[in-house]
Formats: structure tokens, C-alpha cells, sequence
């Protein structure tokens, strides 16, 4: 055809595109969807190769020869070579570069509202309000009976008792949402109804309420919901007592409040993370931590951090492979290559520290994980927790339940029982007012040896049937499950002579041992 042919009659006269640009498109595609299969990548690199290495080149080479794609054709039906060349490079860099860009402008919307004021404020809060634990889980005392409530009252975490304990604040509240005692408001107003009459309605506005937390110097600290934290047990038992409470007015000089930047409100009204974001991997739903200080009744933000864990998309875009599953023989499944986003962090406790100079620090483990520490010189005070007397069917509070727990399971992990630890753990058995489980895991074999004296008050204690007492039994039933029945069977029989403990797990041990044998 002449070079001088117009732009229409050589659409006209040519294909769209030659057979074998055709050809080499459906292979490409067709290799693309394969590849798209989990675990085929694998297969073909297993087998010789040169298939897996294809499956992956297929879909970047794809993806550029699309891109490529509007200047061969422009260069096809037009007949202009350079603007066609000119057309392709273009579209070539874009689509090298422009996911890069792209990726990275939308992560730092995410981080587009952080700011500060300067450092070190010269505002010393007395009181800090907190939002509600997420993990509150491992900061619940079970035994209080509104932990079991629906929605309990949010206890006093990590965070709180840092600020209280080591922080002195007079007081730290937290957003209470428990239906025990809430306080609510009627409001009456004339309506029109769907019958056009006029109509009384009642509205009804349930009024806030706020968790108050604070310290007391008392001779004796209550029970509470809030599990205390190993490092602070001991000032617990010392005296210095955490008091919770319940106020209807917000009073705190001090606001922080975590909120999710990738949340949106779908149509039932619930907040849900859109992770829907172009080019870019979020691998974990960002959190945005702000501080804002109460001056002249305003909240006026002095801090905003935005807790973001991202990568976005190669320069140049490319695909290559991940791990999506498999065994020693690794699964692979296509994704588009990235490199890490610059990561940004929000710690409570680094902005609370540097900002106020207040010396806070994330525990190690929650509450409910961890054991206090103990010492020899805590011998006496656990000595005094068990002797005294709690009446019939009380229990030891949870936090000097803590302390006796941890310092009879540092002797039990080490082996080497003393005289007085044997007696100090025969009186934990008999006072029946300590239900806190004890230590069984990994114990060395000479603590069982040492324990043995102490069989028939592990018996008695197991015999004792009263509510409460489901942890300690099953740390017995554990240790006794290491020693031979011969050691065992004077005792479990008079025990499981009586109809009433047949449902014991020692006494059904016991049978399944003895049907064993016959």
C-alpha cells in the first residue's frame, strides 16, 4: 500500500493488527491466566524451569506490551513512524513509573493530618482520658460479676496504670458503655404520623458515662475489676490501691483517642477498613493516635501520628512471585513486585513520655500472662496472705492471689524445695480462699519428688467442692498425673469411694486404670 494512502483508507485496508502480533498477544494472555493459577509457578520451576521462568515474565510482559500498544497503532494506521515511537516511550515510562507514584501519593494521604506542636509541651496534665482497651480481654478480672456483662466496663490496662502508678496523674477515665445503672433522658415532641395526625413521641437519650480510675493510700486494697500488673502488685498489696469508679462528667486535661484512617461507614451505619488502595499493600489497618489538651473548654489537638505499615509498587512495575501456602516445597503466586513505604509509627507511650516527660512504657505482657516478680523477701508477706482468715466462701484478692501464685511457681520451676516452701505450699492448699492456678508446666522431676509429703492435702483439696475452685483443681489434676499409681492409690481410694465424687477426673483416672489392668 502507498505511504501516501489517508489515515482512513488504511484503516480500512489493514487488519487491526498483523497474525503474529495476534498470535504473540493470545500466548501472552494465555500465560498470564495460567500463571494466575495458585501453585503452578511452582509446578513449572520444579519441572524444568524455563515454564515457571515464562509464567512469570508472561505478565509484565504483558502489561508493557499493552502499554505499548497505542503507539504501534498509531504508528500502523497513520503512518507516522515518530509519532507512533514517540506515543509508545511515553506510554512505556508511565507505566513504569506512575504506580510508584501513584501508591505513594495515596499512603501519604494516610499521613497527611499528622502533626505536632513543639516539644516539650510546657501543659502538666493531671488527668488523662483514655479510649476504651482493645485488648481488654487480659485486663478483666472474671471474678467480678459485671465482666461477664455484655458490654463490661472497660478496665484500667497498660496505659492507665503506667500513668497512675509510675506517671502520678490524680486520675485517668475512660468512656464507660455498661448498661448496669446508665442514666437516660425522655424528650416528648408532637410528630405528624404516617396518618397525617399529630401524634406524642418519646425519645429517649441515653446520657454518657465515664470510668474513673485513681489511687488510694488504704489499709487494705478491694478487689477490682482491672487486673493488676506484675510490676505493680506489690505496691498493690503494700497499700497503694487502685479505686475504680463511675462519674457523669468528662474531666480530663488530657484527650487521647485512636481512630482508623482506612474506615469507612457502610450501609448498616458499622465502620469497616477499606484496604481497597491502588498500587499499594497495606499490611496492617493504620491507626491514627491523637493527643488533644483541654484549654479554655476546647479540645485543641497538640499531637496527631498515624501508625502505617505499607510498601508500594517497584520502580520499574513488574510482577514477580510470593509465598501463598505450601510445605518444605514453597507455593508461589504472582504479585506485583514493591518496596517499603517509609514506615511511620504511633506509640501512646513514646508521645505521652516525650511530650510530658511522664516515664511510661509498655509492659512486656498483659496482666493475665505474666507472673509478678518475687523474691525471698516476699516470704513473709505470702505468709501472712495465706494465714489470714476470709470467712466462709471468700476468696483472696486477685492481686495478693498473684503474689502468692508467683512466688510458689518460682520455687516449684526450680527444683531445689526447701522445708519451709513445702510447708509455705501445704498451707496454700489448705486455705481455701486461694483458687489462683500454680505453675505445671515443664516442672523439673525433683519438684515432684519434694512434692510428695504433700499428696494427701492435694487429695483433700481436690475433695473440697466449691464454686471457684476450677483452677486450682486443674493444676492438681496435672501434677498428680506424674506420679504412679502405687503412690496415688491409698489416697484416690478413699477418696473415690464416695458415689458423689465419681465425676472427678482422679476418681475416673483411677477406674479406667483399674479396667486397664483386669
Amino acid at each position: 500500500m502507498s505511504d501516501f494512502a489517508s489515515p482512513s483508507d488504511r484503516f480500512n485496508a489493514l487488519p487491526l493488527m498483523p497474525r503474529p502480533v495476534g498470535i504473540y498477544f493470545c500466548v501472552l494472555v494465555a500465560l498470564t491466566l495460567i500463571a494466575l493459577i495458585p501453585g503452578i509457578i511452582t509446578l513449572g520451576l520444579l519441572l524444568f524451569i524455563l515454564p515457571g521462568q515464562a509464567l512469570i515474565a508472561a505478565p509484565t510482559l504483558l502489561y508493557y506490551s499493552l502499554a505499548a500498544l497505542p503507539g504501534y497503532l498509531l504508528a500502523r494506521f497513520l503512518g507516522t513512524n515518530l509519532l507512533g515511537a514517540t506515543v509508545a516511550a511515553i506510554t512505556l515510562v508511565a507505566a513504569a513509573l506512575l504506580p510508584h507514584h501513584l501508591g505513594q501519593r495515596q499512603l501519604e494521604k494516610l499521613l497527611a493530618s499528622d502533626m505536632s506542636d513543639p516539644l516539650p509541651s510546657s501543659f502538666q496534665p493531671r488527668s488523662f482520658e483514655l479510649p476504651y482497651p482493645e485488648q481488654d480481654n487480659y485486663w478483666m478480672n472474671w471474678r467480678q460479676p459485671e465482666s461477664h456483662d455484655p458490654t463490661p466496663p472497660p478496665p484500667c490496662a497498660d496505659l492507665c496504670q503506667q500513668l497512675l502508678f509510675k506517671g502520678h496523674i490524680d486520675h485517668v477515665i475512660i468512656r464507660d458503655h455498661n448498661s448496669r445503672n446508665a442514666r437516660m433522658t425522655n424528650t416528648e415532641t408532637n410528630e405528624r404520623g404516617p396518618d397525617g395526625a399529630m401524634h406524642r413521641m418519646v425519645h429517649v437519650t441515653w446520657l454518657p458515662r465515664w470510668r474513673r480510675f485513681h489511687l488510694e493510700h488504704r489499709e487494705s486494697c478491694p478487689d477490682t475489676l482491672s487486673l493488676i500488673a506484675p510490676e505493680f502488685v506489690h505496691e498493690v498489696v503494700g497499700g497503694r490501691c487502685l479505686i475504680e469508679d463511675t462519674i457523669d462528667q468528662r474531666e480530663a486535661d488530657v484527650l487521647v483517642s485512636v481512630s482508623k484512617p482506612l474506615d469507612i461507614r457502610g450501609a448498616d451505619g458499622q465502620l469497616r477498613p477499606d484496604l481497597n488502595i491502588a498500587f499499594a499493600n497495606v499490611e496492617a489497618d493504620p491507626t491514627t493516635i491523637t493527643i488533644a489538651e483541654q484549654h479554655d473548654g476546647k479540645a485543641i489537638p497538640a499531637e496527631i501520628r498515624t501508625a502505617l505499615h505499607a510498601s508500594s509498587a517497584n520502580v520499574p512495575f513488574y510482577f514477580t512471585t510470593r509465598r501463598c501456602g505450601g510445605g518444605e516445597i514453597p507455593s508461589l503466586c504472582l504479585t506485583a513486585a514493591t518496596e517499603p513505604f517509609a514506615n511511620s509509627s504511633a506509640d501512646p507511650f513514646e508521645m505521652i513520655n516525650r511530650r510530658y516527660g511522664l516515664a511510661v512504657a509498655p509492659g512486656s505482657k498483659p496482666a493475665r500472662l505474666s507472673d509478678a516478680p518475687t523474691s525471698e523477701d516476699d516470704r513473709a508477706t505470702v505468709n501472712a496472705i495465706l494465714k489470714q482468715d476470709y470467712g466462709v466462701g471468700a476468696l483472696i484478692p486477685t492481686t495478693q492471689s498473684k503474689l502468692v501464685a508467683s512466688f510458689v511457681n518460682e520455687r516449684l520451676k526450680t527444683g531445689q524445695l526447701k522445708q519451709e516452701d513445702i510447708e509455705l505450699i501445704r498451707m496454700a492448699l489448705k486455705q481455701h480462699a486461694f483458687v489462683a492456678p500454680i505453675e505445671t508446666n515443664k516442672l523439673p522431676s525433683e519438684t515432684y519428688q519434694a512434692l510428695k509429703p504433700l499428696l494427701p492435702d492435694m487429695f483433700e483439696r481436690i475433695a473440697y467442692r466449691a464454686d471457684g475452685q476450677q483452677d486450682m483443681v486443674q493444676s492438681l489434676n496435672v501434677i498428680l498425673e506424674h506420679y504412679p499409681a502405687e503412690d496415688t492409690n491409698p489416697y484416690s481410694s478413699t477418696l473415690c469411694q464416695e458415689p458423689k465424687n465419681a465425676g472427678l477426673r482422679v476418681c475416673y483416672q483411677r477406674e479406667f486404670r483399674t479396667r486397664k489392668k483386669g
